[in-house]
């Protein structure tokens, strides 16, 4: 099933490409079903909560020709500056932990209350103790939300 909220944040994800040499973009924005071959491993459903189809099919061979059949139907995607990565992955802040740590620390990084934290994924966490960050700070976590980045 489809996770079409995140923090309150609308996060649809309508596209996906197959090894068999097929890509399919839904043309929707309701929330949908997908199962790729747990009933039968050649078998893929994919349903949506709306009364009509709308959708895209790219076939061929390699993934890569896929995505430029895809890109000739959406546009490319543009190419940010180097220091505007970090931004557009605002749709992942729900994984990663902050460590506060001296500001001598690689990787460490100052932030506004004055005190320097370190990124750190769950499997990297260890003993440490983390804030977890989030989309939208509502875990009493705001400094470290992707809405603290926009604000």
């Amino acid at each position: 099933t489809n996770q079409w909220e995140d923090g309150g944040v609308t996060s649809p994800n309508p596209f996906y490409w197959s090894t068999r040499g097929y890509g399919v973009l839904r043309n929707t924005w309701q929330p949908g079903v997908y199962d790729f071959g747990s009933k039968s491993s050649d078998l893929v459903n994919t349903t949506h909560c709306e009364a009509h189809f709308d959708g895209f099919y790219f076939i061929n061979r390699r993934p890569r020709e896929i995505l430029r059949d895809y890109y000739e139907l959406t546009g490319q995607p543009i190419m940010m500056p180097e220091y505007a990565f970090y931004e557009a992955h605002l749709n992942t802040f729900n994984r990663d932990y902050w460590v506060e740590v001296s500001s001598g620390e690689n990787g460490a990084i100052k932030f506004e209350d004055g005190k320097y934290y370190k990124r750190y994924q769950p499997k990297d966490l260890h003993e440490k103790k983390g804030i977890l960050e989030s989309l939208n700070g509502e875990k009493n976590n705001y400094q470290f939300s992707a809405r603290a980045m926009i604000d």
